[in-house]
């Protein structure tokens, strides 16, 4: 009786341990997707030699539904759509409230600067990740940011 009283009491220390630790590996996953994704919409961009650009509903939707459009001769072709990044929870939003779409010019620069912060909704404690793209059109790696 008493092994299982010493198994339950370490039990419940350990729960919310592993439940922050899948909150954090959301983020963590999510931030990862998101980065590919921004640096195959450049490449895409300098491959096709004209611009490409990834797009979400809103400033404050970038884990959300999302679309990759390449626009050629006036014509404007859709290469990817993403429902949104499978990580429920997980919300993305860019640093400056009027970006909601990313433009990367056939030489790799961006018409658009900002930083999108990944945080796990309702958890402000859970370390975020935010992901910079500057004006060169470099895409940063992942890196810790507060959400709180």
């Amino acid at each position: 009786m008493i092994t299982v009283s010493l198994l339950a009491i370490l039990a419940s220390f350990a729960v919310p341990s592993f439940a922050n630790m899948v909150r954090r590996s959301n983020v963590e996953t999510a931030s990862n997707e998101l980065y590919g994704l921004l640096q195959y919409v450049r490449g895409e961009a300098v491959t096709r030699g004209h611009s490409v650009t990834i797009g979400a509903d809103a400033p404050d939707a970038w884990a959300g539904a999302l679309d990759v459009r390449a626009a050629s001769g006036g014509e404007t072709k859709t290469l990817r759509h993403y429902d949104n990044l499978n990580f429920a929870n997980v919300v993305a939003s860019a640093a400056d409230s009027t970006v909601s779409s990313i433009v990367f010019r056939a030489n790799g620069t961006s018409a658009n600067a900002t930083t999108i912060t990944l945080c796990y909704d309702g958890y402000p404690a859970i370390t975020g990740k935010s992901i910079v793209i500057s004006r060169s059109g470099q895409v940063s790696a992942p890196e810790d940011a507060s959400c709180e």
